[in-house]
């Protein structure tokens, strides 16, 4: 009887050893799928509410920033010295936020709330964006960026 319990414990522990990880992992592939597509979700739907972060040196590498690359994080734009910044703070952005220095905190106006690009018409995304003075237009592709004519050329025109 002794080494019947002890051969059916042994296995017990080989099948756990075998399902309980894989188990674990098929929920790990939901909750990743649900993660990726809530990130996908956010990266093509247009903001409400967007604030630029204004500021003099980019907290990855202290170099000058360039107003035209950015990234939004958290409703915010946040600017940078070059498109490997970026990258940087995509992986720690809560630690690089932390070391921007006097910052100003300016709205933006979007001005496709409709959440189409103003050039070819099609779904804008998120990650696509040009800032001009106060207002930020948000645009389907990198090709697009631009071609569109700002508002204050419209109204003059007219």
């Amino acid at each position: 009887m002794n080494k019947f319990f002890y051969g059916f414990m042994l296995f017990l522990s080989i099948i756990l050893v075998f399902t309980v990880p894989a188990i674990a992992q098929k929920g790990t592939e939901h909750s990743t799928m649900a993660i990726e597509k809530e990130i996908a979700n956010a990266a093509t739907s247009i903001p409400d509410k967007i604030v630029d972060v204004r500021y003099e040196r980019c907290p990855i590498m202290g170099n000058e920033v360039d107003p035209e690359i950015a990234t939004i994080f958290a409703g915010k734009v946040y600017h940078f010295c070059c498109k490997g910044c970026v990258e940087s703070f995509k992986k720690y952005p809560v630690a690089s936020i932390a070391k921007i220095k006097d910052t100003v905190e300016v709205p933006l106006t979007t001005t496709n709330t409709d959440g189409k690009c103003p050039v070819m018409g099609g779904n804008a995304t998120s990650e696509i964006f040009l800032i001009r003075g106060d207002k930020i237009t948000f645009y389907c592709c990198a090709a697009c960026v631009g071609k569109d004519e700002p508002e204050s050329n419209k109204s003059s025109e007219e």
